[in-house]
C-alpha cells in the first residue's frame, strides 16, 4: 500500500483545502479535519485509477505550506512595475 501525505490548509468558509502534493493535480476540499483523509484518499485514486483501498493518507496540517503558495500565487499576479504588456 503506498502512502501519500496530504496537506490540510487552513478553512475557506465552510471548507479546508487539501492537496496531496506527490500526486500533481490533486486538490479537493473537506468540511472538516477528519474528512480531509477520506477525500485524499478518494481524489488520489480518482487520478491514479487505482482502487481506493491500495491508497493509504497521512494527513498533516499545512498551514505554513498553503501561506507560502497564496504568497507565490500574489506575487506571480502582481504586474511587474514599469514594464509593458505589449511589448
Amino acid at each position: 500500500m503506498k502512502v501519500y501525505t496530504a496537506i490540510v490548509g487552513p478553512r475557506d468558509g465552510e471548507w479546508f483545502p487539501v492537496e496531496v502534493p506527490a500526486v500533481p493535480g490533486v486538490f479537493t476540499q473537506a468540511r472538516d479535519f477528519a474528512e480531509a483523509e477520506e477525500m485524499a484518499r478518494e481524489a488520489v485514486a480518482l487520478m491514479l485509477d487505482v482502487p481506493a483501498s491500495e491508497i493509504a493518507i497521512r494527513v498533516e496540517w499545512g498551514e505554513p505550506f498553503f501561506r507560502k503558495m497564496s504568497k507565490r500565487i500574489r506575487d506571480e499576479r502582481r504586474p511587474d512595475s514599469g514594464e509593458s504588456e505589449s511589448g
